[in-house]
C-alpha cells in the first residue's frame, strides 16, 4: 500500500483541532529557549559552534542555562526532564537559535 504524502506539521503547538508533532506549551518553549538565548549573550563559544554538532551542544545549553540554573523558574526545570515532550522541543528551538547564529557568522 503507497504511504499518504504527509502535509508539513506545525512544530510544538496545540491547534483547535487537535495536536501537531509534539503535545507542549509553546509559552513553555518560548520561555525555556529564552532563557538559553539570554545565557549566550557574551558567549564567545560561538565561533566554535557546527551544524553538525548543533542539537547536541543545544541539549547541553538547555541544562546549562536552566535545568541547572536555580535562578529559573522550579516548575520549567522538572518541566525539562530528559525524554519528554517539552524538552524536545526545547532542544530543537535552541538548535534553530544556534542554527542562525552560525548562518549570520558564516554569511559575515
Amino acid at each position: 500500500m503507497p504511504r499518504r504524502a504527509r502535509s508539513r506539521p506545525r512544530r510544538w503547538t496545540k491547534t483547535p483541532t487537535g495536536n501537531d508533532d509534539l503535545d507542549v506549551d509553546q509559552a513553555e518553549v518560548d520561555a525555556a529557549a529564552a532563557e538559553v538565548d539570554a545565557g549566550f549573550e557574551g558567549n564567545t563559544a560561538q565561533d566554535t559552534w557546527t551544524a553538525d554538532e548543533a542539537l547536541s551542544d543545544a541539549h547541553d545549553y538547555v541544562d546549562a542555562y536552566v535545568v541547572d540554573d536555580e535562578t529559573v523558574d522550579a516548575g520549567l526545570r522538572k518541566a525539562l526532564r530528559p525524554r519528554t515532550q517539552l524538552r524536545t522541543a526545547v532542544d530543537l528551538a535552541v538548535r534553530d537559535i544556534m542554527l542562525a547564529e552560525i548562518a549570520e557568522l558564516q554569511a559575515a
